[in-house]
């Protein structure tokens, strides 16, 4: 088990580009011989995300993992995050959560560094989302190593 934690807040809006959450978060693996080691990662995000004048307050997310050999490739794998509003009216929403999101497992064939990018965007550009993160809680990426 590791974990790589986000160490400071992080606040963006006004547009509809991707920002890095984490550039690399990096795991130190072990590895083994043979294709018998499976990394699995987790995000756990406490984030808040905010629409100024649209319905849409959802955000998408993408992922990509580099380093060490690894199978399946994770190359821009796109999640969504928050909610779709059907309302009409052109109002101000404002939503707060925490999530653990389980991300693409990967098997890898020996040691090395597993490094997960993950950025972030608006769906919409009038948007807002902040990504909390102090060094010991809030954001994070955990990653466990079976073999």
């Amino acid at each position: 088990m590791s974990t790589v934690y986000k160490t400071s807040d992080q606040d963006e809006s006004g547009d509809a580009n991707y920002k890095e959450i984490f550039n690399t978060a990096d795991h130190v693996c072990h590895g083994g011989s043979g294709n018998n080691t499976t990394i699995y990662p987790f995000f756990d995000v406490t984030m808040y995300g905010r629409n100024d004048s649209y319905r849409d307050n959802r955000k998408n997310m993408r992922v990509t993992y580099t380093g060490v050999t690894h199978s399946p490739t994770v190359t821009n794998h796109v999640y969504t995050l928050g909610a779709y509003l059907a309302y009409t009216d052109a109002a101000t929403r404002e939503f707060m959560w925490h999530q653990t999101m389980p991300l693409p497992h990967v098997t890898i064939s020996a040691a090395g560094t597993l490094s997960v990018k993950i950025e972030i965007k608006n769906v919409d550009s009038s948007g807002r989302f902040i990504v909390y993160g102090n060094s010991t809680f809030e954001t994070r990426v955990r990653f466990m190593e079976v073999q």
